[in-house]
């Protein structure tokens, strides 16, 4: 959401740089946000992202901590579905392809 469709990029307070979808919102803070998902190697730990720089690490979940991160709420729809690449298709329907040639024994 924040590249895609807020026009943010990496490194970039998205105060600074973002398109015309950005004034949509109100309260955008640059800032941290939770993404919502834990760190799966670490489980008191959680992704962050990091809207003034424009990246994501993980960190503590810990209350004591006097981090401030804010939440988003997105509904499905808010944020477009990352599509298939169409080489994947071209890739598999050349496999697809190759064996059925092989099964025809037209290749060695």
């Amino acid at each position: 959401m924040f590249y895609n469709q807020l026009g943010g990029a990496a490194s970039t307070d998205i105060a600074t740089t973002h398109n015309a979808n950005y004034n949509l919102f109100t309260n955008v803070q640059s800032d941290v946000y939770w993404s919502g998902s834990e760190y799966a190697p670490d489980s008191d730990r959680a992704w962050i992202f990091v809207t003034d720089y424009g990246f994501q690490q993980y960190y503590l979940k810990d209350p004591q901590l006097e981090l401030k991160i804010y939440a988003w709420a997105v509904r499905p729809g808010d944020v477009a579905a990352v599509p298939v690449p169409g080489a994947f298709w071209l890739f598999g329907s050349a496999m697809v392809g190759l064996m059925g040639l092989k099964r025809r024994g037209s290749i060695g």
